[in-house]
């Protein structure tokens, strides 16, 4: 699951399937890295990577369902709203 508050809750959101050169900021991780790269070092077997969904606001990837997160998701204990309004996203597998 995924929680978007504030900002992202509002943004437009975009599923899409990966595409080559694709990087995200990864949640504690302090920079960015290509997907590629997430996915060799998280072991995601070949045959599962194209099958990822990808979930954008705007340009920034901000969830990777089964691999990371976004550095711009809050953490759930950072998660009120605040009144602003909130996005829960779930995924599940086929």
């Amino acid at each position: 699951h995924l929680l978007l508050t504030g900002d992202l809750a509002k943004a437009s959101l975009l599923v899409r399937p990966r595409l080559p050169g694709d990087r995200m900021r990864p949640r504690g991780l302090g920079g960015s890295k290509s997907l590629q790269d997430l996915m060799v070092d998280r072991k995601v077997p070949r045959a599962k990577r194209g099958r990822l969904p990808v979930v954008c606001a705007g340009e920034e990837i901000v969830w990777v369902p089964g691999l990371a997160k976004g550095e711009l998701a809050p953490l759930p204990r950072h998660a009120a709203t605040g009144g602003k309004g909130a996005v829960l996203l779930t995924a599940t597998p086929l």
